[in-house]
């Protein structure tokens, strides 16, 4: 596009088949506790079957300016939606990796992927000031030679999957989740610290008995940062070189928030309790280049 600009648009895209999915084959039937578990002698037991399937779709686009007149840019954007039936892994005390319903293990599992994005924004500018340009003077060689270059990040949240707190099926294994009621829209909520996500949207199940929600119907809250660099480089001879450089991490000081609370027997359900440990940042450095 031009003399200076790039378009870059294209598709991506994966599947993924025979790829390792844990469940508990010792699980006991809902309801029947441990007396109901096929090996006696043992507790939950996690066993890997090579049968997930996988998808991943995305249109990805960049925009790239070439450095003239003092200034280039990158700017990347991708939509995307990544699918699978599980991790693949156990995590905790949950021996299933988040299967409820081992002798149904697939049922409800299906949805979006644990690191699923759907929308990446990325813009890294780097603009060379133009003041100073001479060097004859000193005021031009006190205020030429900086260059500022940043970093600018947004994207989407990742889901996550509602749970129960506590052996409510009577399966002791703790990957309980609650009933889903139809028809609710679990994004009408106003999406604040206290409120994330519409929480009459799940019920606690009958005790003995699984919930029907489904895995990662529920989205965190996204990410928003900006970093911003300033250097110049002075030469004092010929192989003396000093450089300044000065950086600020998440400039605007933006709250990153974690997930809400997942649990709908908790008191905090749909709330958020903490941020992300990403603080303002700032840092000087001088190196000496010789």
């Amino acid at each position: 596009m031009g003399q200076d600009y790039l378009l870059d648009i294209g598709y991506r895209g994966s599947k993924g088949t025979d790829l390792p999915l844990s469940y508990n084959p010792n699980q006991p039937p809902a309801g029947t506790g441990n007396a109901g578990r096929l090996y006696q002698n043992f507790g939950n037991i996690t066993y890997y079957a090579d049968d997930g399937n996988s998808s991943f779709n995305s249109l990805t686009a960049k925009l790239e300016k070439r450095f003239s007149h003092g200034l280039s840019f990158l700017a990347a954007y991708t939509y995307g939606k990544s699918i699978d039936e599980g991790g693949g892994t156990a995590s905790g005390s949950d021996a299933s990796g988040g299967v409820q319903n081992s002798f149904n293990r697939f049922a409800g599992q299906r949805g979006l992927s644990d690191f699923d994005v759907r929308n990446r924004l990325v813009l890294s500018p780097v603009w060379s000031l133009p003041f100073g340009l001479s060097g004859k003077t000193v005021v031009d060689k006190l205020i030429g030679g900086w260059q500022f270059s940043g970093i600018f990040q947004v994207q989407s949240g990742r889901p996550f999957t509602p749970n129960e707190s506590g052996n409510i099926s009577l399966t002791a294994q703790n990957s309980d989740r609650p009933n889903f009621v139809g028809g609710c829209d679990p994004t009408a909520a106003p999406q604040t610290v206290n409120a994330w996500f519409n929480t009459s949207c799940f019920t606690l199940p009958t005790s003995g008995t699984f919930g029907n929600a489904g895995r990662n119907i529920l989205t965190a809250p996204g990410l928003v940062t900006a970093d911003l660099a300033i250097s110049r480089v002075i030469s004092f001879r010929e192989k003396i070189r000093l450089q300044f450089r000065g950086e600020a991490f998440n400039i605007a000081n933006h709250p990153n928030f974690q997930q809400p609370n997942a649990t709908q027997n908790s008191p905090s359900f749909g709330r958020i309790t903490a941020t992300s440990a990403d603080n303002r940042e700032l840092q000087l450095a001088l190196k000496l280049i010789f």
